[in-house]
């Protein structure tokens, strides 16, 4: 890459013989792009994949050199044929993100495969994703499933939820709500908010689990602290109507809704919680009010 020679020359840079990859990554950790890109230069050329793949991501964000996103996806895609796993991941990324390359998913889906295979979890739960989606490759929910266990083996919540909502739902493996309560549970405690709300739910209404209403409001819990907007409703709910061990509560189930209001994205999410705080209010004793304008006061949820 003649470009890259004229770079370095102009720059009055050379690169340390004997230097490496190492060197190069703390000089970008360091913000001493220039000096990386001197020390990548002669790695490239002697083919190193490791540098290839570090150079094209320089070139293609154009961190400190001139941008150059055709050489940089070459460099990236030269890495990738040769096994280097993180520019098969990024290779694939690119491929189904449309950025710098024609759009393609099945492209995508290869290389996102082989990083996988490799042990790559971000490329493991985006060509799950991609399988369970169908947008931009024929739908197939059996591998969707096989990557996020692969994922969700090495600890990965995303992939965990996942797995735990295709066994709750039998999609692309067998039913198995005990199972989808273990991968929640392995998601939740990781403090991923939609597992948390879905380890809730599975206690609130006793789905591979016995049913524990006061567990399901500690999950739920959990997840309205997040803001998420079904946890906060399922919660109010919980106590508006103090069902399964749960006390009635209308200034719990007010404040609840409330914070549901607040966290809705959209105006028929608004509108529903917006009633039910209507619906709370109007059967509260003055004591129950008192109650809610404290725990407002204390911005509790």
């Amino acid at each position: 890459m003649l470009f890259l020679q004229n770079l370095v020359d102009r720059l009055g840079l050379t690169g340390t013989s004997g230097s490496t990859c190492d060197d190069a990554e703390s000089a970008m950790n360091a913000g001493r792009y220039y000096k990386a890109v001197a020390i990548l230069k002669p790695l490239v050329e002697s083919r190193d994949p490791r540098a290839q793949m570090r150079l094209g991501g320089l070139l293609m964000t154009g961190n400190g050199i001139p941008r150059n996103t055709e050489a940089g996806v070459e460099l990236i895609r030269n890495s990738a044929e040769a096994g280097f796993v993180d520019a098969e991941f990024a290779l694939g990324s690119l491929y189904w993100l449309g950025e710098h390359v024609e759009e393609g998913g099945a492209e995508a889906l290869h290389w996102l495969r082989r990083a996988g295979n490799q042990g790559n979890v971000d490329a493991q739960v985006a060509a799950g994703d991609l399988l369970l989606k169908g947008q931009v490759v024929p739908k197939d929910l059996a591998e969707a499933a096989k990557w996020f266990r692969m994922a969700a083996e090495q600890g990965d919540p995303q992939a965990q939820n996942n797995l735990g909502t295709m066994c709750d739902q039998g999609d692309g493996v067998d039913k198995d709500q005990a199972e989808a309560v273990r991968w929640f549970r392995a998601a939740a405690e990781q403090g991923h908010v939609i597992a948390q709300y879905n380890l809730g739910s599975m206690y609130e209404h006793g789905d591979g689990v016995l049913a524990d209403g006061p567990e399901a409001v500690d999950w739920y819990h959990a997840a309205g602290n997040q803001g998420y907007y079904r946890a906060c409703m399922a919660l109010a709910q919980m106590y508006e109507e103090g069902r399964q061990g749960v006390p009635l509560d209308n200034a719990f189930a007010f404040i609840w809704y409330l914070a549901a209001f607040r966290e809705a994205e959209n105006e028929d999410d608004k509108q529903l919680a917006d009633d039910a705080c209507d619906r709370v209010l109007a059967k509260a004793t003055p004591e129950q009010m008192k109650g809610m304008v404290d725990a407002y006061r204390k911005g509790a949820k």
